[in-house]
């Protein structure tokens, strides 16, 4: 009895890398699919399938990147190297972010800019992704240096900064038809690396709960030191600029974002308080 359990359990366990391929292969379809795609009845549903697949694939590929070191065996090297396809996914949805659309006339299709957005945002705040199995974290480079693996928050994060303080070299205009200021778009960066960083957006914060997502925003939890270091930065020179303009909106929103940031990368003490 114990040797059938024995051989149902290794059965089963070479099925998950040949199952992880499938689903790999399958998101990297499906991402291929946006390129270049513009009717947004399509953009929309494409969007919607991959957070989709984000919500039911994420936690299975999570499941298999937490063997510990001391059980890894040729078999777990195999399933922990199928990784989930997230690179590509941003590679295929950033060239529509942000969203510049405005419905015709008489749409009878009902799609907005908004619907777009939300889409949109829902696939680039990727939640639940597991990053660095105990293989990947154990990598270096030729300088005996841990690399730091490209994943969909970094990603993301750095697409909003330039939103935010775009680069000299890029050419970048608000995502507007003129009746947004670039105030106003520059807000709308800190919303967006709010929800990324956060989980949830600046304006949902009630009353005095004094941060944004808690201690569960684990989406900041999963960012690497070189990009805080790049998004505090970000943050200081656009601050001191929106002060010295006398842009209370956007100074406000940077000092909210940055104390909740800060607050939720504090240590939790209250487990071992009780």
């Amino acid at each position: 009895h114990l040797h059938s359990l024995s051989s149902t359990k290794d059965a089963s366990q070479c099925r998950i890398p040949s199952l992880l391929k499938s689903m790999s292969s399958f998101t990297s379809l499906v991402s291929s699919c946006m390129h270049g795609e513009t009717d947004p009845r399509c953009i929309l549903q494409l969007l919607h399938l991959l957070n989709k697949i984000q919500q039911t694939m994420l936690p299975i590929y999570g499941q298999n990147s937490n063997i510990s070191s001391e059980r890894v065996t040729e078999m777990d090297i195999d399933t922990l190297e199928v990784t989930f396809p997230s690179i590509e996914i941003f590679d295929a949805v950033a060239p529509y972010y942000p969203v510049q659309f405005t419905p015709p006339k008489n749409d009878p299709h009902g799609i907005t800019r908004g619907m777009l957005q939300d889409a949109l945002m829902a696939v680039l705040c990727e939640k639940g992704a597991s990053y660095k199995s105990q293989i990947t974290a154990l990598q270096k480079d030729d300088g005996g240096h841990v690399e730091e693996k490209e994943t969909m928050v970094i990603l993301a994060g750095q697409m909003f900064l330039e939103r935010l303080e775009p680069p000299k070299s890029l050419e970048y205009d608000p995502p507007s038809d003129g009746s947004e200021s670039d105030t106003e778009d520059k807000v709308d960066a800190i919303q967006d690396l709010s929800s990324l960083l956060l989980q949830q957006p600046l304006s949902s914060q009630n009353g005095d709960s004094g941060v944004l997502g808690g201690k569960n925003a684990l989406n900041v939890t999963r960012a690497t030191p070189a990009f805080f270091s790049s998004l505090s930065s970000s943050l200081a020179r656009v601050h001191e600029t929106a002060v010295s303009s006398d842009k209370k909106s956007l100074a406000s929103a940077i000092r909210k974002f940055s104390s909740s940031v800060a607050y939720a990368l504090e240590p939790d003490t209250s487990s071992s308080k009780s």
